[in-house]
């Protein structure tokens, strides 16, 4: 977690991305609920027909789901006057309007978020260079050159995917589910909380997943480091290497490192498809179970479930299976993410090993020039320069 906030240190200050982003997510999901409750009133009017509940007068105040229903019966008998076609054309005027709203703030959001990593990305390549740039040139004959040119581009990549996930993970896709589950305990609270009971296991398959997803990212970190570093040395000493014939045993080092490199991609990418199979197998049985359970409410009268609210609430809860899927996709893409910020980090954190003699001191400003006494060198044993 640590880690975690200090990469975000570099978006200071945070209000001018989270408030924004907090914001367009609440508008966006408060549009896509309307659309899913649409479908109550309309489904009495269209099938019920004259055995519908409608008032005929405004009913009072009341925060709920019965005053709603009546409300919105209300308004739709209304609409009928212009004939028997007048409610379908309102409600589906109504979901393109609430789901145009819906994606237009959804994609405001997701501006923001590309701000904020453009901004922070910027910020941990300058304060990196800068280290590089100010770091003793004994430190780079003990580095891999491809390890370090790794931490600019692969590392780089990674943060900016833990950016972008890593709000979305912590903000919309949480927010989401919040209000999702909201309306759903405002539909039926009994079908909700058996769906509460089932959920935690999906949590418990995110965790295990998550741990083998960090694993395989740091042998992915290492072989990158390690074929830039093969890929470099073979760039520079290729006249060398030639001269020796040695192309055969650069082919096997380079092909060793690509092999390990490869297995541990794999590893990875199919942990990451298998997150996605498991969450949306695991989705699809949850709403088999609620449709099973839901129906036999409707059925048999039990909740005050009516026919309309359960079709509403099935279409509503089936959405909660993205943002759910979508929190396991994140888990995956922000254990990348720390990895290679804590590769950063190393760097950043580093003493820069530089030292003064005893009798140092402070040259402000340079008026002559420099001169070199009695300074001598050798190659091996034998001097040349006294």
């Amino acid at each position: 977690m640590n880690t975690y906030l200090r990469i975000l240190s570099f978006a200071k200050p945070y209000g001018r991305f989270v408030i924004p982003y907090l914001i367009f997510t609440i508008i966006s999901v408060v549009f896509s609920l309307v659309t899913f409750y649409m479908l109550v009133p309309m489904t009495d009017i269209m099938f019920n027909g004259k055995n519908a509940e409608i008032p005929s007068e405004l009913p009072d105040f009341s925060f709920t789901k019965e005053y709603l229903n009546l409300i919105s019966a209300y308004y739709f008998q209304k609409l009928g006057d212009f004939g028997k076609y007048g409610p379908l054309i309102i409600v589906c005027i109504v979901v393109v309007i609430s789901n145009v709203i819906s994606n237009l703030f959804k994609y405001l959001g997701g501006r923001i978020l590309h701000n904020a990593r453009f901004i922070v990305v910027r910020k941990v390549k300058d304060a990196l260079y800068d280290k590089l740039i100010n770091t003793e040139v004994s430190y780079f004959s003990n580095e891999r050159k491809g390890d370090l040119l790794s931490k600019f581009t692969f590392d780089m990549i990674n943060i900016e995917y833990l950016i972008t996930d890593s709000l979305k993970g912590f903000i919309r896709d949480p927010f989401t589910l919040v209000m999702y589950l909201g309306f759903l305990l405002f539909i039926s609270w009994k079908l909700t909380i058996i769906a509460l009971v089932i959920l935690p296991l999906g949590g418990v398959m995110i965790y295990f997943i998550s741990s083998k997803l960090k694993k395989a990212a740091r042998v992915i970190d290492q072989s990158n480091g390690e074929l830039l570093s093969v890929t470099d040395e073979t760039i520079s000493g290729l006249r060398v290497i030639k001269s020796f014939t040695a192309e055969k045993f650069v082919k096997e080092k380079f092909g060793k490192v690509n092999q390990v490199n490869t297995n541990a991609r794999y590893r990875h990418d199919t942990n990451v498809e298998l997150s996605s199979s498991l969450s949306e197998i695991f989705g699809v049985l949850m709403v088999v179970i609620i449709l099973y359970i839901g129906g036999s409410f409707v059925l048999d009268g039990f909740g005050e479930l009516k026919a309309s609210e359960f079709i509403a609430y099935l279409g509503l809860f089936s959405q909660v299976i993205t943002p759910a899927k979508s929190l396991v996709q994140c888990f995956s893409i922000i254990q990348k993410g720390l990895l290679s910020c804590e590769n950063i980090f190393k760097i950043l954190d580093r003493d820069t090993v530089i030292f003064d003699g005893d009798n140092a001191h402070e040259v402000l400003s340079l008026n002559k020039g420099i001169e070199v006494r009695n300074l001598p060198a050798k190659f091996s044993l034998i001097y040349i320069c006294t």
